[in-house]
């Protein structure tokens, strides 16, 4: 009877590292959790892109430029892939970690909105994903 007993408890332990591991996967692939790895990737790039090129080049010194950008700089991934400071981030191409799909780099944009009082570090990025995740 004892023998079963250990075998039993052995088959319990067993299934519920392979629940754990199985819930683990899942979570690690997740729309919600690609979204937000692909979100802050996406972030980052908009992040350089509008301070060590926007902020100073685009709007020759003058942020007040700025005042009247309600809907946003928006700027897409095929767009920010030909800069070639931005290189380190296109090294490999952006994709959904779980299906493997790459971003489509016509509609997956950064969009930057510049805030008061309009210093470099004054704005907030939101993202539009396109491979494969529900925005």
């Amino acid at each position: 009877m004892k023998k079963y007993s250990v075998v039993f408890g052995i088959i319990l332990v067993v299934l519920f590292i392979y629940i754990i591991g199985l819930i683990s996967y899942n979570n690690k692939y997740s729309d919600k959790t690609i979204k937000k790895e692909l979100g802050a990737k996406l972030s980052e790039i908009g992040k350089t892109y509008y301070e060590e090129f926007y902020y100073d080049k685009a709007l020759e010194g003058d942020p007040t430029k700025l005042i009247n950008i309600d809907n946003g700089i928006k700027i897409d991934l095929s767009s920010l892939s030909s800069y070639e400071f931005l290189d380190n981030f296109f090294k490999e191409d952006i994709v959904n970690k779980r299906t493997n799909e790459k971003c489509d780099y016509d509609s997956t944009l950064v969009i930057i909105y510049p805030d008061s009082p309009y210093k470099k570090s004054d704005y907030h990025i939101e993202t539009v994903i396109n491979c494969g995740i529900e925005n």
